[in-house]
């Protein structure tokens, strides 16, 4: 995703990113959370869930390394839709 940018620009994400590492069921994004920032796995697998209106909790989908998440706040720029939680101990840079 970020391969076509000049050097210039990755350099300045990259002074600017942040790492965090996410034990199992722990939350990496919360639902309705405002968001500024954009998340890229780097290591692990997170899932997107919401709950159904009585309470029964509903996989959206999966975020495997490599890949990047929290686009939809950002780009809408809204609340988070819905809630990311590791599956497993993950590794997240957030820029």
């Amino acid at each position: 995703m970020l391969r076509h940018l000049p050097q210039v620009t990755l350099d300045h994400l990259a002074l600017n990113a942040q790492q965090r590492w996410f034990n199992k069921r722990e939350v990496v994004l919360h639902k309705e959370e405002l968001s500024t920032s954009l998340s890229f796995l780097l290591e692990g697998r997170l899932q997107g869930l919401d709950f159904t209106s009585d309470g029964r909790e509903v996989g959206l989908y999966f975020i495997s390394p490599g890949d990047y998440f929290g686009e939809v706040a950002l780009i809408d720029n809204e609340s988070q839709p819905e809630f990311v939680t590791a599956l497993a101990r993950s590794h997240v840079l957030t820029l």
